[in-house]
C-alpha cells in the first residue's frame, strides 16, 4: 500500500466532480466522537447486556454477529429482545462524526453505506450542501425502486444492511449470523426477484469509479458481498481506490493480492478523512482557479433542448464542469425562466448566450418553436465570438441533413450519440467543445 499520488487524487477529484465516482461507506465510518465504530460499540453494548443476565462472557465482545447470535441463542429469548437493545443504543448516538460530515461536503451522486442508523442523513441536514434521497434494503420484500427519479444535483444515499427506522423497527438489519445468510440468499434474488433496485444496478455498472473507506478487508464475507454487488464487472469502471480499516490496516499479502486481482483495488494508507479533506481542498481550489472575469457577470453556456432530453443535457452539463471553470461560463437550459413572456425571454437566452448546444432529437424537430424559430435563431449567431455546437441526441429521419450540413455536429455528425457508448460519447463532445470554446474571440 502506498500514500495516494498527487495525480490519483486530481484524477479522483474530477471524477467526483463529474459525477462518476461513488463512495462506498464501510462498517469503520459511521463512528462516536472518538472515533470508534458503532458497529463495534453495539457489539459490546449488547455483550454486556448478555453478561448482566447469564452471567456468561462472549468470547468476542466486538464482533456483532456473534454477539447477537449468542444473546439470541439464550432460552426464551425472542429477537425483539434485541431489537429493543440496538434501539436503545442508537438513541445515545444522534451525532455525526466529521468522516460523515466531510463526505456530505462533497458531490458523489451516490453514498452506498453499511451502517444502519441516520448519521449520514443528519450529516447531509447539518452541512446544507447538497440534497439527498434515501434508498434502503429490506430482506426478502419488493424493493424500492427509484435511483432513476433522482433530480440532478442531489446525492442518492443507500443503506446496504437495512435501516433502524424512526419507529425503531430492526427487521432488514444484519444483527447475528442467520442474518448474514438470510441477507446473502434475499441480496440474489434466490427465489423471487429480492435483489438491489434494477436502476441503483444499472447505475453502478455506469460509474468510472468506486472509492470504499471503512472496510476490513480481511473479512470473509466481504469478499462475498463485492461479488454480490458486482462493482467490478462493468468494463466503465476504470478505477476502484481502497482505504483499509481495522485488521485490514496491515493488509496481509494474500488479502491484497485477491482483491487487487479480482476487483482491481488501488490499495492506499491515506487516513479516510484527511483523504475527503484534501478532496474537498482541491474541489475548491480548482474553483478558485477559474480564470477571473474582471466584475463581469460570466457568460452563458444555453442548452437548447426539448423537455425530454433534459436529463441528458445534464449529464452534458456535469460532464463540461472543468470546461465552463477554465472559460468562465454558466450554463442554462432554454427552459430557464421564472416570469415574463416566454417567447420574449426564450429569444433573449439565445441572443445573450455565447456559447450555444441545440440537443438534436425526434422531440427537438417536432416541436415548432424549439426548432423553427429558436434553433435556427440559434444557427443565425454562429461567428467568432459566438460558438454554436449541435449535438445529436437521438436519431431522427430526413429534412435536418440540408439545415445541418455546414454545421457543427457533435458527436460524429451523422452518428447520434444512442449508436455509441454514452460515456465515450459525452466525452468526446466535451472534447470537442472545448477546442471550440478555446478558441472564441
Amino acid at each position: 500500500m502506498t500514500n495516494l499520488h498527487p495525480a490519483d487524487l486530481g484524477t479522483l477529484a474530477q471524477l467526483i466532480e463529474n459525477q462518476r465516482c461513488a463512495l462506498v461507506l464501510g462498517p469503520h465510518a459511521s463512528t462516536d466522537a472518538a472515533g470508534r465504530p458503532l458497529r463495534q460499540l453495539l457489539a459490546e453494548h449488547i455483550a454486556e447486556a448478555f453478561f448482566k443476565k447469564t452471567g456468561r462472557r462472549i468470547a468476542e465482545p466486538d464482533n456483532l454477529a456473534l454477539t447477537g447470535t449468542t444473546f439470541l441463542q439464550e432460552p426464551d429469548t425472542p429477537r425483539l429482545s434485541l431489537e429493543i437493545l440496538v434501539r436503545d443504543f442508537y438513541k445515545k448516538h444522534t451525532e455525526p462524526a466529521d468522516l460523515l460530515r466531510e463526505a456530505a461536503r462533497l458531490p458523489f451522486p451516490l453514498i452506498l453505506t453499511v451502517s444502519p442508523d441516520g448519521l449520514l442523513q443528519r450529516a447531509f441536514l447539518t452541512e446544507k450542501k447538497r440534497q439527498f434521497r434515501e434508498g434502503v434494503y429490506r430482506f426478502s420484500k419488493t424493493q424500492t425502486d427509484d435511483f432513476d427519479q433522482m433530480p440532478a444535483g442531489q446525492t442518492y444515499l443507500y443503506q446496504l444492511f437495512g435501516k433502524l427506522d424512526t419507529s425503531g423497527n430492526c427487521d432488514s438489519m444484519v444483527l447475528c449470523l442467520d442474518d448474514q445468510l438470510k441477507y446473502i440468499d434475499s441480496v440474489q434474488g434466490v427465489g423471487r426477484e429480492t435483489r438491489l433496485p434494477a436502476s441503483l444496478r444499472s447505475a453502478m455498472q455506469d460509474f468510472e469509479a468506486f472509492l470504499f473507506i471503512g472496510f476490513d478487508y480481511e473479512n470473509w464475507y466481504l469478499k462475498v458481498l463485492f461479488h454480490i454487488l458486482k462493482i467490478s464487472a462493468s468494463e466503465k469502471t476504470k478505477l476502484i481506490f481502497g482505504l483499509p480499516d481495522g485488521l485490514s490496516r496491515n493488509l496481509s499479502a494474500g488479502a491484497e493480492a485477491f482483491f487487487r486481482q479480482q476487483y482491481r483495488f488501488k490499495f492506499f494508507k491515506n487516513e479516510a478523512l484527511d483523504l475527503l479533506r484534501d478532496l474537498r481542498a482541491r474541489l475548491e481550489s480548482d474553483e478558485n482557479d477559474a480564470p477571473p472575469n474582471d466584475g463581469k457577470p460570466p457568460r452563458t453556456l444555453l442548452f437548447l433542448h426539448a423537455a425530454a432530453d433534459k436529463s441528458l443535457a445534464e449529464k452534458l452539463d456535469r460532464q463540461l464542469a472543468q470546461v465552463k471553470r477554465q472559460h468562465g461560463l454558466a450554463s442554462k437550459s432554454i427552459h430557464d425562466f421564472v416570469g415574463g413572456d416566454t417567447e420574449t425571454v426564450q429569444n433573449q437566452l439565445i441572443d445573450e448566450a455565447a456559447v450555444i448546444v441545440p440537443i438534436l432529437s425526434a422531440d427537438l424537430l417536432a416541436d415548432d418553436v424549439l426548432f423553427e424559430k429558436l434553433t435556427r435563431r440559434a444557427l443565425s449567431r454562429q461567428s467568432g465570438s459566438i460558438c454554436v455546437a449541435s449535438v445529436y441526441a437521438r436519431e431522427v429521419g430526413g429534412g435536418v441533413a440540408e439545415l445541418f450540413k455546414n454545421q457543427i455536429v457533435l458527436p460524429a455528425h451523422t452518428v447520434p450519440l444512442t449508436w455509441m457508448d454514452e460515456n465515450t460519447g459525452l466525452s468526446k463532445i466535451a472534447e470537442n467543445l472545448e477546442k471550440l470554446i478555446a478558441v472564441l474571440k
